[in-house]
């Protein structure tokens, strides 16, 4: 799976350079956004307190994240209905 965050209608992605297995489903799900896109090199604990966690692959979609070791993540409604959406689109 990929971790990514939304922020204030801005995604954060793993910067592709990277060492990790880019997925299908995550370039697919993010083609179809049209929020901006920020590759970014962090740790969990440099994800702002506000942003919304996901997790996805091409078998269980766009996932929220709640919860990373002591980080709680928050949820946002609209946000999942968005990916849901897209993700209906690319697969």
């Amino acid at each position: 799976s990929n971790l990514f965050w939304i922020d204030q209608e801005n995604i954060w992605r793993p910067d592709p350079s990277l060492p990790y297995l880019q997925g299908v489903f995550l370039e697919a799900l993010l083609s179809k956004i049209s929020f901006p896109i920020h590759p970014v090199k962090a740790r969990i604990d440099q994800i702002p307190p506000a942003a919304c966690v996901y997790t996805c692959n091409s078998l269980t979609h766009a996932r929220p994240v709640i919860r990373i070791d002591d980080r709680s993540f928050p949820r946002h409604a609209p946000y999942e209905a968005l990916l849901q959406e897209v993700a209906e689109k690319v697969i």
